[in-house]
C-alpha cells in the first residue's frame, strides 16, 4: 500500500509501539530493543526465511530512556553510549569498550596497552605499601563500613550513572572496588568478554604479591620486622578487597538472559544469551572459557571463603 496505517505483527505489537507503513518506521518510548536475531542480516519478512526472527525485548542498561523512531534493518538508534547490535550489547563499528566504564569510545593508539598494564602493575604494588604505610585494615571499624557502603553503591552503579548521580565520589568508590575510575581505552576492539578477563586479572594479581610478601616475610627476618604486626590485617584486607571484586564480576559472567524470539513463520522459540552482551550465546563459543573459569573462581574461592566469614564469629 502507499497510503494506510499499519498494524504491527505479533513480533513487535506492545504498548507504546507504533509503526508507520510508508516510511516503514518504528516507534517507542525508551528502554526497549526490537530488531532482528541476526542483526547483521538484512530484515526479509518472508515466511520462508528462517532467519527472519524478531526480538522484542526490555533494555534498560544501554537502550536509550527517551523515545526512538528507527527501522529494523537499522537498530543503533535505540543504544546510547555509541552502542549497537543485538540488545545493544556490543560496540558499533570502529568503537571499543572502555575500562572504567560500560561506554564504547574510539581508540586512536594501539600501543597505549602496554602503558596501561605496566600503570596497572604499579598501581598495585602502591596498594600494598599504602595499605600497609596507613594501617587500612578491615579490623578498623571505619574503613570497615567504607568497603560495606562502596560495595553497595557499586552494584547499583547503573543506575546512578544513568542518572548523573554521584559524580565526585564515583571515583573514589571505584578505586575502593578495584577498578580504574575514568574512562580509558585500554586496546581498539576490546568487547565484553575481553574485559570480564580483565576484570578477573587484577585481583590475580594482588594474590600474587600477597603470595609474594608472605614469602619474602618468612624468608628474611628484616623485612618481617619493617612490615611490623600490620602485614596480616593488610593481607586480609587485600583479600577481602579480591573477594568482592571477584564476586562482581563471576556475578557478570554467568548472569544469563532468556529471549524470546518471533520468527515470521509464526513460531515462537527461547534462546539464552549472555546478559552482559547478548550478542554471545550464553555458556557456549567463546562464553563457554570464561563461563567455566567462573565456575571455578566460585566453587574453590568464593563458596569456601563466603562460608569462612559467616562461620568464622560462630566458631569464635
Amino acid at each position: 500500500k502507499s497510503q494506510g496505517s499499519c498494524t504491527c505483527s505479533q513480533s513487535v505489537s506492545r504498548e507504546n509501539v507504533t509503526c508507520d507503513i510508508n516510511s516503514l518506521n518504528i516507534a517507542h518510548n525508551g528502554l526497549l530493543w526490537i530488531g532482528t536475531y541476526h542483526t547483521s542480516t538484512p530484515f526479509n519478512a518472508n515466511a520462508t526465511n528462517p532467519n527472519a526472527c524478531i526480538i522484542n525485548e526490555d533494555c534498560l542498561l544501554y537502550c536509550s530512556p527517551d523515545p526512538v523512531t528507527f527501522q529494523l534493518n537499522d537498530t543503533h538508534t535505540q543504544c546510547v553510549d555509541n552502542r549497537g547490535h543485538r540488545m545493544c550489547g556490543s560496540c558499533r563499528e570502529g568503537y571499543s569498550l572502555l575500562m572504567g566504564s560500560n561506554k564504547c569510545g574510539q581508540c586512536h593508539n594501539n600501543y597505549m596497552m602496554i602503558a596501561w598494564i605496566a600503570l596497572f602493575a604499579v598501581m598495585g604494588v602502591l596498594l600494598v605499601v599504602l595499605l600497609i604505610a596507613l594501617n587500612l585494615t578491615v579490623s578498623v571499624g571505619t574503613l570497615n563500613g567504607l568497603l560495606f557502603y562502596a560495595n553497595i553503591v557499586k552494584l547499583y552503579q547503573p543506575v546512578f550513572s544513568r542518572k548523573g548521580a554521584l559524580p565526585v565520589l564515583s571515583q573514589v568508590i571505584s578505586w575502593i572496588n578495584l577498578d580504574f575510575g575514568f574512562e580509558i581505552c585500554f586496546y581498539n576492539g576490546m568487547d565484553s568478554y575481553a574485559k570480564q578477563w580483565l576484570q578477573f586479572a587484577f585481583p590475580l594479581y594482588l594474590w600474587i604479591i600477597i603470595i609474594i610478601i608472605i614469602q619474602l616475610c618468612r624468608r628474611y627476618g628484616k623485612i618481617s620486622r619493617l612490615m611490623g604486626s600490620h602485614t596480616v590485617p593488610v593481607l586480609s584486607t587485600l583479600f577481602l578487597l579480591s573477594y568482592t571484586k571477584l564476586v562482581r564480576t563471576i556475578v557478570i559472567v554467568l548472569h544469563k538472559r532468556e529471549v524470546t524470539l518471533h520468527c515470521t513463520n509464526e513460531s515462537v522459540r527461547s534462546v539464552s544469551l549472555w546478559y552482559e552482551d547478548p550478542n554471545v550465546e550464553y555458556a557456549k563459543g567463546k562464553h563457554a572459557g570464561l563461563f567455566g573459569f567462573a565456575l571455578l573462581m566460585s566453587v574453590f574461592f568464593v563458596i569456601p571463603y563466603t562460608l569462612f566469614l559467616l562461620c568464622h564469629p560462630v566458631l569464635e
